[in-house]
């Protein structure tokens, strides 16, 4: 999981499928099944929209693909990272 944003009240759901359960499984299908059986709210925010899974990676950022409020993954040069937080 690249990034994810939780409630405190999910955390605790999870916390509790846990010691129930003594085990968690893949996480894609946890994190809404868990939200949809405990009547919480699931969304992906548009600021997680260029966060990118497996071999998308290789399309790289450009300085003119970065806005600053959203999220980015991956960006594997360390040197872009110093150039993109410096963007206006």
């Amino acid at each position: 999981m690249c990034a994810a944003r939780f409630s405190n009240n999910m955390l605790k759901c999870i916390l509790e499928y846990a010691k129930k359960y003594k085990t968690l499984f893949f996480l894609e299908a946890l994190f809404p099944t868990t939200a949809i059986k405990n009547n919480l709210k699931y969304s992906t925010p548009i600021e997680f929209t260029h966060i990118y899974p497996g071999p998308i990676y290789a399309k790289g950022f450009k300085e003119t693909d970065i806005n600053k409020t959203n999220l980015y993954h991956p960006v594997k040069d360390l040197n872009q990272h110093i150039n993109f937080r410096q963007l206006q």
